[in-house]
């Protein structure tokens, strides 16, 4: 339901996505740095890992959780949920002032990225794969570029762009007047992102397709939603 800014926790920071998306930077040499900076900073590391068939054995994924659950330094605040319930996610982003996602690899469309918003807790991420779009710019903070070598840039500078980051991150910090700006922002999503105005897209799609025609009034409805889709994300 409504989210309460009142009721967010300024230091409250939260990563929500796999492993393998951008904890590594985030923790190797993102983390340290802005606890050091902000000492009452704490994280919260929502997720964890799956086995897709019995039997299996850990991959890397898998294997990264589990060293960094059982040796990451406590005196850096760093919380790892593991596999939770959806409700306890919305209570986490709920309180949660900032997303940190740097990123390794290109997005395909983000929807931590999306669910972030709902709860009104603006991203730190790059522009990179489809977070540029997703992350909305006047919701969200971003660096250009991934935070690691890949396959697209391979010639990224690891430790300029961690430094880049955490420069955004203290910033973003630092003027909660803007944050305040960015967090009212995400609520342009509001009637765009739920099941009815997906399905109501996939319809058109699915009649066009069959060469049917929708009602006067559902054209009408899903007209105005590709229109503010197209919009929103460019």
């Amino acid at each position: 339901d409504e989210i309460d800014l009142s009721k967010k926790d300024k230091n409250h920071f939260v990563y929500n996505a796999s492993v393998t998306k951008g904890l590594n930077p985030l923790l190797q040499d993102i983390w340290p740095e802005i606890k050091e900076q902000i000492p009452e900073a704490h994280l919260t590391v929502i997720g964890g890992f799956y086995r897709f068939r019995e039997g299996a054995e850990p991959d890397a994924q898998e294997k990264d959780h589990r060293k960094y659950v059982e040796t990451y330094p406590k005196e850096l605040d760093v919380t790892f949920t593991g596999v939770i319930p959806q409700k306890e996610i919305a209570a986490i982003l709920s309180n949660a002032s900032f997303m940190l996602y740097p990123t390794e690899f290109p997005e395909t469309f983000g929807i931590s990225a999306l669910e972030a918003l709902l709860y009104k807790t603006p991203l730190i991420t790059s522009r990179f794969g489809a977070l540029e779009e997703t992350a909305i710019d006047l919701a969200c903070y971003k660096i250009n570029y991934a935070n690691v070598p890949n396959g697209l840039f391979p010639n990224i500078n690891r430790q300029d762009q961690a430094k880049k980051f955490i420069a955004q991150t203290i910033a973003a910090y630092h003027n909660p007047y803007l944050l305040q700006q960015k967090q009212n922002y995400c609520d342009v999503i509001e009637d765009i992102y739920d099941w009815s105005t997906i399905a109501l897209q996939w319809k058109q799609h699915l009649y066009n397709k069959l060469k049917l025609y929708l009602s006067v009034d559902e054209y009408r409805n899903v007209s105005q939603i590709n229109d503010k889709v197209a919009r929103i994300y460019g």
